[in-house]
């Protein structure tokens, strides 16, 4: 995650935890494949209840004093 969003909002550590820990299955990544030289599509699986989420993420990165880190994420469910 960039600086600028670690600890914020829904990348604070504890929301994170709260969200990670809700999860009746842990999410497991099915593929990732670069969509251009900035974005990639993670598919994913998880489950918070009885119904099991495939779902599809668009992640943008942003290069960051010669690392590659999450700007923001996209999922859809």
């Amino acid at each position: 995650m960039i600086p600028a969003k670690r600890g914020v909002g829904p990348f604070s550590e504890h929301n994170i935890a709260r969200f990670f820990g809700s999860l009746d299955r842990p999410l497991v990544i099915r593929s990732i494949r670069p969509i251009d030289d900035r974005r990639v599509e993670a598919r994913y699986s998880d489950r918070v209840s009885k119904t099991t989420c495939e779902g599809t993420a668009i992640v943008e990165t942003q290069r960051v004093s010669q690392q590659t880190l999450i700007r923001s994420i996209r999922a859809n469910c």
